[in-house]
């Protein structure tokens, strides 16, 4: 028979024993998790550092990027602008006939793409035909300002969805504007007056 007096005495003599080992096993393993904390945290700043690099260079790569398109969308303004001034002085010198404006809003009326969600939507295609619907000698500033914002929707409709025939119907509705415009300040000697202007500058 097991004496329980005896094994009890037994048991806390050999306490500090166990509690010695088991200390030491606790402060083992805490020693070990501190190396691995310490192994992760160089691991993750080092990876950090390296993605950051990369990043840099991507950052730097964007920026070099986008100041080229800047440039080159500048370049491009201000040719557009310079043909659109050429188109205006060849109307006010009928150099352009009022058949030939004519066969190109017809064109243009015919082709009227299809409207999308972003930009260029239903409302905005509706009153783009009401717009090339006029005759010639009705068009005023206000109609020309709001064909250059139409045309202004439609391109950047036709850059956000791909769309090439979006940015050449922008193009071509340039061209008809540019004649008006040439109509308008050439041929009928109207110029635009200040109400006109602020209706070019809402948004």
């Amino acid at each position: 028979m097991i004496d329980l007096t005896l094994l009890i005495t037994q048991l806390i003599a050999q306490a500090p024993y166990i509690v010695i080992t088991i200390l030491a096993i606790l402060l083992y393993i805490n020693k070990r998790l501190n190396e691995l904390s310490t192994n992760i945290n160089n691991r993750i700043t080092s990876l950090s550092k390296r993605i950051n690099r990369r990043f840099k260079g991507l950052e730097n790569r964007i920026n070099e990027l986008s100041n080229r398109i800047n440039e080159l969308d500048n370049k491009i303004s201000m040719l557009v602008n310079f043909n659109e001034q050429l188109l205006e002085i060849f109307r006010s010198r009928d150099q352009l006939s009022e058949t030939e404006v004519n066969a190109l809003k017809t064109y243009l009326r015919s082709i009227t793409p299809i409207s999308r969600s972003k930009y260029y939507t239903e409302e905005v295609r509706k009153r783009l035909l009401e717009l090339l619907d006029k005759d010639i000698k009705d068009y005023t500033w206000r109609d020309v300002y709001e064909l250059e914002k139409i045309a202004d929707l439609i391109f950047k409709e036709g850059v956000l969805s791909n769309r090439k025939e979006l940015i050449r119907y922008a193009s071509l509705l340039r061209v008809f504007i540019a004649m008006i415009r040439g109509e308008l300040l050439y041929i009928r000697k109207v110029m635009p007056t200040e109400e006109d202007i602020k209706y070019l500058y809402q948004d």
